[in-house]
């Protein structure tokens, strides 16, 4: 079953229908959310309370997957991928240095139609956490061990470009 939820009107979608959608998904029995949104250069405080809410929907036992982001090169990293698509996974990469804690969204990066390139849209880590307030802090850019690693994004990718079941007639 599909139950779609739209937080969106015009293209803007307010942080507030953001956490109502996923409220209602999550209270209607959602076992897989799929959210094709993401803001680039969000302030600390509204990518704080995001992955609060991730958290929260991971421990509700749901998986969250998130678009990367549709801005590539229009941002410089580390905030070329927008939040939520910046939120850390459920699990640690092993090509991840630790620097942090996992969290609640798989983020899906976008390839071009018939190759495992890049589509140009799509966009790409490393995302940095360390200048966002209590209680994260975490997956520095510009650790001593590990410089400019930070969190690799995205976790995984997937056909993008010219779906064929997505065209319109």
């Amino acid at each position: 079953k599909i139950l779609p939820i739209k937080v969106c009107s015009g293209g803007y979608c307010s942080d507030s229908a953001i956490l109502d959608g996923l409220q209602y998904a999550l209270e209607n029995g959602a076992q897989v959310l799929n959210l094709s949104l993401g803001g680039i250069c969000a302030e600390p405080a509204d990518r704080r309370l995001a992955r609060l809410q991730a958290d929260a929907v991971a421990l509700a036992g749901v998986t969250m997957c998130v678009a990367s982001g549709n801005e590539h090169c229009q941002e410089l990293k580390p905030n070329e991928a927008g939040t939520p698509g910046d939120i850390p996974p459920p699990w640690i990469s092993p090509d991840q240095p630790v620097l942090g804690l996992s969290s609640g969204v798989t983020t899906v990066g976008a390839t071009e139609y018939m190759s495992f390139a890049i589509a140009p849209f799509s966009s790409q880590g490393p995302v940095d956490w360390s200048q966002t307030d209590v209680p994260y802090g975490d997956w520095p850019l510009c650790h001593p061990i590990t410089p400019h690693v930070g969190l690799i994004k995205p976790d995984i990718s997937a056909p993008g470009s010219d779906i064929a079941s997505l065209r319109s007639s």
